[in-house]
């Protein structure tokens, strides 16, 4: 796919899932769902999709190591 074809990506991952009963230390998109994260596995398959070019990754603030160890 050529770059003028491809398209960017901003993943609003802030959320902290309050209505979802999530505890205070996991937000939804930190839940593993087949032993993986669920923002993991989203990243991932933008990652490998041949259409997406930049990735833009928007985290809670308290968030970072979470990320980080997704």
């Amino acid at each position: 796919m050529s770059d003028a074809q491809k398209f960017g990506l901003v993943m609003v991952a802030a959320g902290r899932g309050e209505r979802a009963g999530s505890p205070a230390d996991s937000p939804k998109q930190y839940r593993p769902i087949g032993g993986r994260p669920v923002i993991a596995r989203t990243l991932d398959t933008f990652l490998t999709h041949p259409g997406c070019g930049d990735i833009v990754v928007v985290i809670h603030r308290d968030d970072e190591p979470l990320f980080a160890a997704a």
